[in-house]
């Protein structure tokens, strides 16, 4: 009997703060299935750009040039302003503000006729880096029935990419049995160097489907000669010919 009153008087002294406070009494089983709040959540994705490089395409038919005077070949040149296409793809991970990935790409310009050929090509590839400005957003989340696009639609992104490549200059002069030595196959000379890359960016996203987002972003291509200039040092392009301006357009899949 002791026990049994015991038991009521605290049970009585345990609901007397809720019920001077007006708040009805919230035992304490079964659970809360409320989802607590937690930290942003992490994201990744990849996909594909075209980019286009404004080189130095002045400095690449100078060096045609002087194999034209050397030679004695007749050999195209290239178009003056006519941009690299640049075709890459990669992916990234990260947090609400920091994306780490990998990117890589590459393309040529090429100009052909009946007498030859000229060829530039390069191709690059590294670790990319960026720090991500979402307007409106205090804290990211992953998409939801209720709201499709909880990260906004739009971000900003600054950073860019360090890695290496290598370009190269081939220009082809074509059989030529007609002309004063006879010759019946194709003659060859190919400079190439390697590089370290350099790539500060600035981009924004797009998303138009809460798993599809277009891309768009400037960069400067800083390459940084590594190694000796390889095999036909007279046409080797200077460094400088690629150390430019690019932008690109691509599409990433995946939850930014």
């Amino acid at each position: 009997m002791i026990t049994l009153l015991a038991v009521c008087l605290l049970g009585a002294a345990t609901a007397l703060p809720a019920a001077a406070s007006g708040k009805e009494f919230e035992p304490t089983w079964p659970p809360s299935k409320k989802t607590p709040s937690g930290p942003p959540a992490f994201q990744g994705g990849g996909g594909f750009s075209l980019s286009l490089l404004y080189l130095d395409v002045d400095a690449l038919n100078a060096k045609i040039q002087q194999a034209i005077s050397q030679e004695g070949w007749n050999l195209p040149t290239f178009t003056p302003g006519q941009p690299l296409v640049l075709w890459g793809g990669g992916g990234g991970a990260g947090g609400e503000r920091v994306r780490f990935g990998g990117f890589g790409g590459g393309g040529e310009l090429l100009e052909k006729s009946n007498n030859g050929a000229s060829r530039f090509s390069l191709g690059f590839g590294g670790v990319t880096l960026h720090y991500v400005i979402r307007p409106g957003v205090e804290s990211v989340a992953l998409p939801h029935a209720g709201n499709p696009y909880p990260n906004g639609r739009v971000r900003f992104t600054v950073g860019g990419l360090v890695g290496g490549g290598g370009y190269e200059l081939t220009l082809t002069s074509y059989s030529d049995p007609t002309g004063p030595t006879g010759r019946d196959y194709a003659h060859h000379r190919t400079a190439s160097q390697a590089f370290l890359l350099l790539a500060p960016e600035a981009g924004v996203e797009f998303a138009l489907t809460p798993f599809t987002h277009l891309r768009v972003a400037a960069t400067y291509f800083y390459a940084i000669p590594v190694g000796g200039e390889k095999l036909d040092t007279y046409i080797h392009p200077d460094p400088e010919t690629v150390q430019r301006l690019g932008v690109s357009v691509g599409l990433i899949f995946g939850i930014f």
